[in-house]
């Protein structure tokens, strides 16, 4: 057994995968009849030692508004004045056996199971399958969860875009790993649009939405591509590049809608200390009936973690139209624009305190609109790691 798992570590292969297969080979030994005469021999007994990681994650939010909340954006944001619990996620994961392992999360305070995947660790070649109700995989925010926001409020072209919580869906992801000197990684989605499946977007539309009312034809199924690669520029410096794009039905009778992306992630870390650069922009052109139209957006921000406990960040929002009918802009948005500034304190790893001022702007409205906010989160359990 110490010979297997020696050469697993000696090959690199994933940790989930080498734990897994260590467990698997104790159990084993545990199942073998005990020697005849042995005293207190009790046959072939075994438990499953591979429990899952659970965690609860208690996000509450506070939040005033000057001029009133000019840009609504519904979903886990402070939309309102006053008090909101802004997510209560329930979580689970774990190794299934040496080829799978899931992971589940349920946000109790929206009831609504947000994802359950089921992801492969074996596959040859480099390659990947995962299966369920996932987020999609389209740019930077999307497949961040709310305790990992590095803000109160998610960027504006987020929930235009994207989703007021998380663009979504069930269906099936194959990513593989191109063998490049560096990280490069091509991915690719399909997913059902029935509302059955919780398919959740503010760009593409629900099968019911297309003239027979249901799920027909390939037509109307999502289709999301994406291509990312990893730089590390030096011990201190890396980049992230990635493109993403999606293909599906409009929310408009049988016309269809395309989203493109582009994200970039540079990063300077030093020790307890980093300054993160994350900028990302969005193109949107959707068929309406008789006419199209064309929106974007984007943001940029900056996180800068001055010590372990302290973090600041500044972001600014911006989307607009660029072409389309007057109609377009009562369905999509005009001009909207944002300026946010930030400090998060971390008593532990396990929770944190976070201030927010925002300046608003929107298109038809004269003042600017301020606002303020008060965000609290504490982390219970073991959760699953996310990506840089």
């Amino acid at each position: 057994m110490a010979e297997t798992t020696e050469s697993l570590q000696e090959s690199e292969v994933d940790p989930d995968l080498a734990a897994a297969i260590e467990a698997d080979q104790k159990d084993a030994q545990k199942d073998q009849p005990a020697p005849r005469g042995v005293a207190g021999s009790t046959g072939t007994m075994s438990s499953n030692s591979m429990n899952p990681d659970i965690s609860f994650i208690m996000t509450v939010g506070a939040g005033g508004y000057i001029n009133g909340n000019i840009l609504n954006q519904g979903g886990h944001n402070i939309n309102d004045n006053g008090f909101i619990l802004q997510g209560l996620e329930f979580g689970a994961s774990g190794s299934v056996d040496p080829f799978f392992r899931y992971d589940m999360k349920f946000e109790l305070a929206h009831l609504h199971l947000e994802e359950v995947v089921l992801s492969t660790l074996a596959l040859p070649l480099n390659m990947q399958m995962r299966a369920g109700l996932m987020f999609a995989r389209f740019g930077r925010q999307n497949e961040l969860c709310l305790h990992t926001w590095s803000y109160v409020n998610a960027p504006l072209s987020h929930s235009r875009f994207l989703s007021e919580e998380h663009f979504k869906g069930t269906g099936v992801e194959w990513s593989v790993l191109l063998p490049t000197p560096w990280y490069s990684m091509v991915l690719v989605e399909m997913m059902s649009t029935d509302t059955i499946s919780d398919f959740n977007s503010s760009t593409f539309g629900t099968s019911d939405k297309n003239l027979s009312g249901k799920t027909d034809s390939f037509d109307d199924l999502m289709y999301l591509g994406r291509l990312e690669n990893f730089f590390e520029l030096s011990n201190a410096w890396s980049l992230l590049i990635g493109n993403s794009a999606a293909f599906g039905q409009s929310g408009y009778g049988d016309n269809r809608a395309t989203l493109f992306g582009s994200d970039l992630t540079l990063k300077w870390t030093g020790g307890e200390t980093f300054v993160k650069w994350t900028t990302e922009g969005l193109l949107r052109q959707t068929q309406i009936p008789l006419a199209s139209a064309e929106d974007w957006g984007g943001y940029s921000q900056v996180d800068l973690q001055i010590t372990r406990r302290w973090m600041m960040g500044v972001r600014g929002d911006y989307a607009d139209m660029l072409s389309g009918p007057e109609s377009a802009t009562d369905l999509f948005g005009g001009q909207e624009a944002r300026g946010s500034l930030a400090l998060t304190f971390f008593p532990t790893h396990f929770s944190k305190i976070r201030l927010q001022g925002d300046v608003l702007s929107a298109e038809g409205v004269d003042s600017l609109s301020y606002g303020g906010f008060l965000q609290v989160e504490v982390i219970a359990g073991a959760h699953a790691p996310h990506s840089f």
